[in-house]
């Protein structure tokens, strides 16, 4: 962690370099719309990612190689709202997972800054106090749950009643905005054609979504007061498609399930694409950035320092799938001047392919039971089960890995834990401390069912 601090450049220095005006006033603070849509894989670069760089293509910056923080929705969503990684406050676990009570969350700092704030999210789960936090407006999926388009209509439902749709605003106060639209992952059957599991089948899905992405930023931009807004495009987690054995996601921390898109569109900036490894974490930090807003001590460094910064520069991120009932893992990914970039997965418990629907059906009862202490609750930290090494494809759009054996890569194993330690390290310094397995939090039978319709358990 200790080197990715050292991308800490100004972000007013990438966006001005080169520039010999003389000092203007400061523009007004932009509004953001987030586009979260889970499931969304990297390597689809049609879909939603096409709709996008087809609309936003000259003003748009390409992250190649963006890694969600978790493989678990639930903690991905966390740690964006945080602005931290799960287990140093960003939020762990299953039932208990939301952003860290200490955190002063994305929404809590742009309606500090004068937002307007919204949250529409496809997800019943983002009902909890920690995701809300600091929203003005929340519309939250019923139990019944939403369709795609039902989620794209809450969100336009919002901006009318901010008056920025056909009409003048009432109040005349030309506030910004910040609304986030999140939608769940495709449903594991929802990627099986006659029982078995079929990419044309997910791909089907995506197309759909990406059909509706267009249509929905089509009914929205260029209207009367809606602005000329920042756009986000990402993605809470991948989707693994038996690359090794699975489907979903929230098992495994595989370059399927964790890889996502990751596209920003910047008012009048030049496109652009940046091959380092980054992670979706920095994304809260780079969006107060952009908003004039201070992203606070011990914030990752905005995204846009990335392009910045020297080619081949070491920038390790950092990926946690921590749910203490069924599986702790971590993955480091560091980029390698000229080399493929390195990957290192430590797994501190995990789960058979062959157990997961029992472990996922007894998921309350072991809860219940590590909150009794009939079983102990792991420490978040400790011996690995396994460990693995990585070298990933030079290919953007390839998520494949090719595993090295332990003993061939000594130096290589020594210095990816050496970056694991530091994340350790920082964790028990600085991080906040993660919610405690309490009886409220318990998932009562309909969340779980529902959660397991997803993909999720």
């Amino acid at each position: 962690m200790a080197s990715i601090k050292l991308l800490a450049a100004g972000l007013a220095l990438v966006l001005v370099a080169g520039c010999s005006q003389p000092p203007q006033e400061p523009a007004p603070a932009p509004s953001v719309l987030l586009l979260v849509l889970d499931g969304l894989r990297a390597d689809r670069v049609d879909g939603p990612v096409g709709s996008f760089r087809a609309r936003f293509g000259p003003e748009s910056v390409v992250f190649e190689r963006a890694y969600a923080p978790s493989s678990l929705a639930q903690q991905s969503l966390a740690s964006l709202f945080a602005g931290r990684l799960p287990t140093h406050g960003g939020g762990i676990g299953l039932a208990e997972a939301q952003p860290a009570a200490e955190a002063t969350t994305l929404a809590s700092a742009m309606r500090g800054a004068g937002y307007r704030s919204a949250l529409v999210s496809q997800a019943v789960w983002a009902g909890r106090p920690g995701y809300t936090r600091g929203f003005g407006d929340l519309q939250i999926a019923p139990e019944q749950g939403w369709s795609d388009r039902q989620v794209a209509d809450k969100a336009i439902q919002v901006l009318e009643d901010w008056q920025l749709l056909d009409h003048k605003r009432a109040d005349g106060s030309g506030r910004p905005w910040f609304l986030v639209v999140h939608w769940t992952g495709p449903r594991t059957q929802d990627a099986a054609l006659g029982g078995e599991v079929s990419e044309a089948a997910y791909d089907a899905v995506i197309t759909d979504r990406g059909v509706l992405i267009d249509a929905f930023l089509e009914d929205i931009l260029g209207r009367v007061d809606l602005g000329d807004p920042v756009v986000v495009l990402t993605s809470g987690h991948g989707f693994e498609l038996m690359e090794h054995g699975g489907v979903g996601s929230g098992w495994t921390l595989h370059e399927e399930a964790i890889r996502v898109p990751l596209l920003l569109r910047l008012p009048g900036a030049a496109a652009r694409s940046v091959s380092e490894p980054v992670s979706v974490v920095r994304l809260g930090a780079t969006l107060r950035s952009l908003a004039g807003i201070d992203p606070g001590e011990g914030a990752p460094p905005v995204l846009l320092d990335v392009a910045a910064a020297p080619a081949g520069s070491e920038a390790p991120v950092v990926v946690e799938l921590i749910v203490r009932e069924r599986v702790m893992a971590r993955a480091t990914i560091v980029a390698k001047a000229g080399q493929r970039s390195e990957k290192y997965l430590r797994i501190l418990r995990d789960v058979p392919l062959a157990d997961r629907e029992a472990v996922a059906n007894g998921y309350e009862e072991l809860q219940a039971a590590m909150l009794s202490g009939a079983v102990p609750t792991p420490a978040l930290f400790g011996d690995a089960q396994r460990e693995q090494l990585f070298l990933l494809s030079s290919d953007p759009q390839d998520l494949g890995e090719d595993e090295v054996a332990l003993a061939e890569a000594e130096q290589m194993l020594s210095r990816l834990r050496a970056v694991m330690r530091t994340y350790r390290e920082l964790c028990e310094t600085s991080g906040w401390a993660p919610p405690e397995i309490d009886e409220k939090l318990i998932i009562d039978v309909d969340d779980a069912a529902q959660l397991q319709a997803l993909g999720y358990m």
